[in-house]
């Protein structure tokens, strides 16, 4: 007979001591906050419904892997920028990230950037990045 153990994570041992003051949280919110309420509910109705997709937020529409489609980069290279702080954080939201409109806009103009300057000695080209960086951050909603 073989012996199976489960190895035990630090977020499960946290989430043993912590679990009932998180149930106890989230009860609290529901009793009070209709909006968390009617997010719970739709939730449970689509699990319910076997769908476990993301609820979408109505102010950042467009998924991350949607915003690099839309711009023609890959989805490596949208995270390479935005490790490398070329852009702000986007908006989170259930653990993704999402885009507004006018955000997808301003990634267009970085793409534009890389294409024009891309194969250019790095000291010709920083100081404008670094414009195209600063736009980026100031239009940025």
């Amino acid at each position: 007979m073989a012996l199976i153990l489960k190895k035990r994570n630090n977020f499960s041992t946290w989430y043993e001591k912590n679990k009932e003051r998180l149930s106890e949280k989230r009860k609290k919110l529901y009793a009070e906050d209709p909006e968390y309420r009617k997010r719970a509910l739709e939730a449970s109705r689509s699990r319910k419904r076997g769908k476990r997709g993301l609820l979408i937020p109505p102010d950042a529409p467009i998924s991350f892997a949607e915003a690099a489609a839309r711009t023609g980069i890959g989805v490596s290279t949208l995270h390479e920028w935005r490790r490398k702080e070329y852009f702000p954080e986007p908006k989170h939201y259930q653990r993704t990230l999402w885009f507004s409109e006018t955000q997808v806009l301003l990634l267009g103009n970085l793409k534009q950037f890389f294409a024009t300057y891309g194969k250019r000695r790095w000291n010709t080209k920083q100081a404008l990045l670094r414009e195209v960086i600063a736009s980026i951050s100031a239009n940025w909603n």
